[in-house]
Protein backbone atom coordinates (compact mmCIF):
# COMPACT_ATOMS: atom_id res chain seq x y z
CA UNK A 1 0.00 0.00 0.00
CA UNK A 2 2.95 2.63 0.61
CA UNK A 3 3.97 1.83 -3.03
CA UNK A 4 1.05 2.70 -4.14
CA UNK A 5 0.76 5.92 -2.33
CA UNK A 6 4.28 7.09 -3.23
CA UNK A 7 2.84 6.45 -7.02
CA UNK A 8 0.14 8.17 -6.42
CA UNK A 9 1.86 11.28 -4.65
CA UNK A 10 4.47 10.84 -7.56
CA UNK A 11 1.91 10.95 -10.17
CA UNK A 12 0.23 14.32 -8.64
CA UNK A 13 3.89 15.84 -8.70
CA UNK A 14 4.37 15.40 -12.71
CA UNK A 15 1.87 18.22 -12.85
CA UNK A 16 3.28 20.22 -10.23
CA UNK A 17 5.90 22.20 -11.94
CA UNK A 18 3.58 23.82 -14.16
CA UNK A 19 0.83 24.46 -11.69
CA UNK A 20 3.14 26.51 -9.75
CA UNK A 21 5.14 28.11 -12.86
CA UNK A 22 8.18 26.46 -12.59
CA UNK A 23 9.44 27.02 -16.19
CA UNK A 24 10.33 23.73 -18.10
CA UNK A 25 13.80 24.45 -18.52
CA UNK A 26 14.24 25.76 -14.96
CA UNK A 27 13.87 22.34 -13.09
CA UNK A 28 10.47 21.88 -14.37
CA UNK A 29 11.25 19.05 -16.96
CA UNK A 30 13.69 17.83 -14.36
CA UNK A 31 10.76 17.34 -11.60
CA UNK A 32 8.24 15.76 -14.09
CA UNK A 33 10.47 13.08 -15.43
CA UNK A 34 11.74 12.16 -11.61
CA UNK A 35 8.21 12.11 -10.86
CA UNK A 36 7.02 10.36 -13.34
CA UNK A 37 10.39 7.79 -13.06
CA UNK A 38 9.51 6.94 -9.50
CA UNK A 39 5.75 6.74 -10.23
CA UNK A 40 6.42 3.90 -12.67
CA UNK A 41 8.72 2.19 -10.61
CA UNK A 42 6.45 2.15 -7.28
CA UNK A 43 3.54 1.02 -9.52
CA UNK A 44 5.71 -1.88 -10.43
CA UNK A 45 6.99 -2.52 -6.98
CA UNK A 46 3.30 -2.49 -5.59
CA UNK A 47 2.33 -4.94 -8.38
CA UNK A 48 5.01 -7.32 -7.49
CA UNK A 49 4.54 -7.14 -3.96
CA UNK A 50 0.93 -7.84 -4.08
CA UNK A 51 1.78 -10.95 -5.99
CA UNK A 52 4.22 -12.08 -3.42
CA UNK A 53 1.73 -11.77 -0.40
CA UNK A 54 -0.62 -13.76 -2.44
CA UNK A 55 1.81 -16.65 -2.74
CA UNK A 56 2.49 -16.46 1.02
CA UNK A 57 -1.09 -16.18 2.02
CA UNK A 58 -1.54 -19.32 -0.35
CA UNK A 59 1.54 -21.14 1.26
CA UNK A 60 0.62 -20.04 4.72
CA UNK A 61 -3.70 -21.45 4.37
CA UNK A 62 -1.54 -24.73 3.14
CA UNK A 63 -3.24 -24.80 -0.69
CA UNK A 64 -0.74 -26.32 -3.31
CA UNK A 65 1.74 -27.65 -0.87
CA UNK A 66 3.23 -30.61 -2.93
CA UNK A 67 4.61 -32.21 0.60
CA UNK A 68 4.96 -31.74 4.50
CA UNK A 69 6.82 -33.54 6.64
CA UNK A 70 6.16 -34.13 10.64
CA UNK A 71 8.69 -35.31 12.70
CA UNK A 72 8.40 -36.86 16.69
CA UNK A 73 9.41 -35.04 19.46
CA UNK A 74 12.53 -37.80 19.77
CA UNK A 75 13.88 -37.06 16.49
CA UNK A 76 13.82 -33.56 17.16
CA UNK A 77 15.79 -33.66 20.56
CA UNK A 78 18.50 -36.02 18.93
CA UNK A 79 18.76 -33.33 15.86
CA UNK A 80 19.15 -30.31 18.00
CA UNK A 81 21.67 -31.75 19.92
CA UNK A 82 23.84 -33.18 17.09
CA UNK A 83 23.40 -29.25 16.00
CA UNK A 84 24.26 -28.04 19.02
CA UNK A 85 27.44 -30.04 19.47
CA UNK A 86 28.19 -29.31 15.97
CA UNK A 87 28.03 -25.54 16.39
CA UNK A 88 29.76 -25.68 19.70
CA UNK A 89 33.10 -27.47 17.99
CA UNK A 90 33.33 -25.34 14.97
CA UNK A 91 33.05 -21.95 17.52
CA UNK A 92 35.67 -23.30 19.64
CA UNK A 93 37.67 -24.59 16.36
CA UNK A 94 37.57 -27.85 17.18
CA UNK A 95 36.89 -30.73 14.83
Amino acid sequence: MVSFAVALFAAVLVFVPGAVGIDGFDGGFAISFVSLFVAIVAVIVGIMYLSWTGKCDRILRGEGILAHWTYTPEYWAKYTEKEYTEEISEKKGFS
